[in-house]
């Protein structure tokens, strides 16, 4: 396909990504300057990159205190780890009850 073609927004793959980044009038504007080529795939995956750069931002930003606290982290998976052994314990108990295996 050449530059100036006709494209099908909704047949390229980088389109599925604009559904989850883009906002919706930029979206319209863009598979409408692709479908009547007035804009070519790099064209359309500029926009992408800034939405895509500015959802990294808000990624760093909420991780950055995270970063500064390790022992935070460590908390959070320990007490994770803690309510997920709580919860396998119950259901062995469960499959242990019903298997005929559960011994008092």
């Amino acid at each position: 396909q050449r530059r100036y073609d006709p494209g099908y927004p909704d047949k390229c793959p980088v389109w599925d990504l604009h559904k989850i980044y883009t906002p919706a009038a930029k979206r319209d504007e863009l598979a409408a300057g692709c479908r009547s080529a007035d804009i070519g795939c790099v064209d359309c995956k500029k926009p992408l990159l800034d939405s895509l750069l500015e959802e990294q931002a808000l990624l760093h930003q909420r991780a950055e205190p995270f970063e500064q606290n390790p022992a935070r982290i460590r908390e959070i998976i320990e007490t994770g780890c803690a309510r997920a052994r709580e919860a396998a314990e119950e259901t062995l108990e469960e499959v242990r009850a019903a298997v005929g295996t559960l011994y008092t």
